[in-house]
């Protein structure tokens, strides 16, 4: 009788650890859900996240007893990829295509020390062909909004404004206005906290600054917001910097496009230290990327769309002019205060590992591409 006991209880331990395991995981996409409806998803990484419940799935699968756990798992981590997009890490990422680029080798999150022995990554499936000043120029999205995104017929459209150098058209602001870059040279600073320095020479803040000078050399009136969002408290940064938008939008109505210029992070094998570089005239610099807003979390932003289309007409004209200097366009489902204008994005220029250099000569290349897209035409 005890045999047949324990064999009962079996299958009951089973059943016990599967509604433990979906109950575990629920909650912790119910909490992100909470976390991305709160709009602070800023330090939120889901390709860390997803690779982390790979990883913990396969070392439940390694162990007989936690099966059925690491089934509910696995079904809790589809449902989330298809809410959140897929992450790299946890999908297999598409083959390459056979056709050659038009303009070279692009190289796309890529550390600049493998760059040299690096297989060429050619545009592949997902990626948009489009055409800019009769050029053939490739558009990279990656889709993290759960949103359906048609590319190609929104390449097809006008923007939906125009700049002027009459009157202030362009803001540039900085919600973590205390992301700095890896100390070289003369551009060492006091550190207040890991990649962080409240000294605005060189933060972030500093690239805002030639950013706003490129442009306005350009004809493009611009504004340089330089005020500290994220310090001492980082928590609350983009409530205090749309504050700070809409201000400048009731002082300058005139003002059409908002771009909000960050230093990007990634972690790899423990350490902030990864960077990416673009080979540009001969030159090294760091890369850039744009990040896109929805209302995919809730919060009102119907015209995510108008800045999107504007993203790809940037990423379009830098490809053109400067091949590899732009990585990705990632729409996310946070809208980042891009509902203030349909000209709103995030720039993210370089990781912690580039310099603030080559930071540097990556904002002057993106000011001269950007101000083609800007500029009237004819």
């Amino acid at each position: 009788m005890k045999t047949k006991h324990r064999k009962r209880a079996a299958p009951r331990r089973a059943f016990l650890r599967l509604v433990c395991g979906i109950t575990a995981i629920a909650a912790c996409c119910v909490l992100i859900r909470g976390v991305a409806e709160k709009g602070s998803l800023a330090a939120f990484d889901g390709d860390k996240l997803m690779s982390s419940a790979a990883d913990g799935i396969k070392e439940l699968c390694d162990k007989k007893d936690n099966v059925p756990t690491a089934f509910a798992a696995l079904l809790m981590q589809s449902s989330v990829l298809r809410q959140y997009g897929n992450f790299d890490g946890v999908t297999e990422s598409k083959k390459p295509s056979s056709k050659k680029p038009i303009y070279g080798t692009l190289y796309y999150d890529m550390p600049a020390s493998q760059i040299e022995n690096a297989e060429p990554h050619y545009p592949a499936e997902g990626y948009v062909r489009a055409e800019y000043e009769k050029k053939e120029a490739y558009i990279n999205i990656k889709n993290n909004s759960g949103l359906e995104i048609n590319a190609p017929e929104l390449l097809r459209e006008d923007l939906d404004f125009s700049v002027s150098g009459d009157s202030p058209s362009v803001l540039i602001i900085h919600t973590h206005s205390s992301e700095a870059f890896t100390p070289e040279g003369d551009d060492v600073y006091e550190a207040s906290d890991i990649y962080r320095t409240q000294d605005s020479s060189k933060s972030v803040i500093a690239l805002g600054g030639i950013l706003t000078e490129e442009l306005n050399g350009r004809g493009i009136s611009a504004v340089h917001d330089t005020g500290v969002y994220d310090y001492p408290s980082y928590a609350g940064s983009y409530n205090r910097a749309c504050d700070a938008i809409m201000g400048w939008l009731e002082k300058y109505p005139s003002i059409s496009v908002v771009i909000d210029l960050h230093r990007d992070a990634s972690e790899k094998n423990g350490s902030l230290d990864y960077k990416t570089t673009a080979n540009i005239g001969g030159t090294e610099c760091a890369q850039v990327s744009l990040v896109v807003g929805t209302n995919s979390a809730g919060l009102e932003h119907p015209n995510w769309r108008e800045n999107l289309k504007f993203a790809m007409c940037l990423q379009c004209a830098s490809e053109s002019r400067y091949p590899s200097l732009m990585r990705q366009v990632t729409v996310s489902q946070n809208r980042y205060n891009q509902h203030a204008t349909t000209g709103s994005l995030i720039l993210e220029v370089g990781y912690c590992g580039n310099t603030l250099e080559e930071a540097r000569r990556a904002v002057r290349l993106f000011a001269d591409a950007a101000a083609d897209v800007l500029l009237p035409q004819g």
